[in-house]
Order: C-alpha cells, then sequence, then structure tokens
C-alpha cells in the first residue's frame, strides 16, 4: 500500500495515510484534482497535481489560489484546472497511479474523458452540481 491513497469501501471514497482513514465522499459525491497545466512561454509544458479531495474543498482552494496568482503572476492563472469526477474504483485507481506519479495527472483529463465514452451509464447528478453551484445549462 503506497503512503497514502484512496480506497472505495461499501461504495464510499475513503482517503488512508498510514493508520488514519477519512471518508471523502459518499457513493453519489463529487470528488475533484485541481491540476497546473503549466505554462509554455516558461518552457514547462508538464501538468502538476496541485490538490486533490471533495469537489468543495478543491474548488475553494482552486478559487483562494487563483485570487493569490492573480495578483503577483496573472498569467499562471490561466494555466489552473479543476476536474470534477464521480466516486468510482476505476478513477480511483487512476487518481491513485497519479498521486504516486504527479507528472502522470497530465493525462488525467484525457482519461476521465475515455471513461466517461466507455460508461455511459454513469451520470453525475445535476442536483449535486447545482448543489457545488455549477451550472448544468448548455
Amino acid at each position: 500500500m503506497a503512503p497514502y491513497q484512496y480506497i472505495i469501501e461499501h461504495g464510499d471514497a475513503w482517503f488512508v495515510r498510514d493508520q488514519e482513514k477519512l471518508h471523502i465522499a459518499d457513493a453519489t459525491g463529487l470528488m475533484a484534482v485541481l491540476v497546473d497545466n503549466g505554462d509554455p512561454e516558461d518552457g514547462i509544458a508538464m501538468a502538476t497535481l496541485c490538490k486533490h479531495g471533495t469537489y468543495p474543498a478543491v474548488s475553494k482552494y482552486a478559487a483562494e489560489l487563483t485570487k493569490k496568482l492573480i495578483a503577483v503572476m496573472p498569467r499562471y492563472a490561466d494555466s489552473l484546472e479543476v476536474l470534477a469526477f464521480p466516486v468510482h474504483q476505476d478513477i480511483i485507481d487512476e487518481l491513485n497511479a497519479c498521486i504516486e506519479c504527479t507528472g502522470r495527472i497530465g493525462r488525467f483529463k484525457a482519461f476521465l474523458t475515455d471513461f466517461g465514452a466507455r460508461h455511459t451509464e454513469i451520470q453525475i447528478n445535476p442536483s449535486v452540481l447545482a448543489d457545488h453551484g455549477i451550472s448544468t445549462a448548455a
């Protein structure tokens, strides 16, 4: 077992570190990652995993970080991206792989797109999105 990772038990997502186990989301919950996609102008094109956890916690952190970056280095704020996803074993496995190797996060968005195409039966509940202030309007 890695020093820390996510697991799914009885459909819920848990974060495990050493002997500590923290409930993250129930089976209908929304998780997220904050990715810094780098700045090609600086020669940094590799994506970096900045934060992971529940969608509300990650999106709040992203908003605070974006405000700070805009104040001191505005162009770097554009490289941040929050990717939200449902609790599912395949996604958790890939997230754990990204945690072990942070550079792998650059492929996570494509993984989620492919996952959605393969698992059309899995939908993000619009009420969950509304609870987090996300518009579901096209």
